[in-house]
């Protein structure tokens, strides 16, 4: 299109079990990398593996009462599992 590629890439991959995660990060995430490179190897992929099995429930707390978050609300956290490296 016009020649500038983006300096940084973020990609969402919904429906993945934690079983999966291995498997995603050694074949998706690296096929993904290597197309990459070939065009620009100084773009940065931050690649995000959602799972909607998970039992953490998020509450705001307003008004000295607890409440459901709002729709819409990203919290910065890390979550790791020892299976996904």
């Amino acid at each position: 299109m016009n020649g500038i590629y983006p300096v940084h890439i973020i990609c969402i991959r919904d429906g993945c079990s934690p079983n999966q995660f291995k498997v995603v990060a050694n074949d998706e995430v690296l096929q993904i990398k290597r197309a990459i490179n070939e065009k620009n190897p100084d773009i940065k992929l931050t690649y995000i593996m959602l799972n909607k099995k998970t039992n953490i429930k998020i509450f705001g707390y307003n008004n000295k009462s607890y409440q459901n978050s709002i729709p819409g609300i990203l919290i910065f956290i890390q979550i790791n599992f020892r299976n996904c490296r």
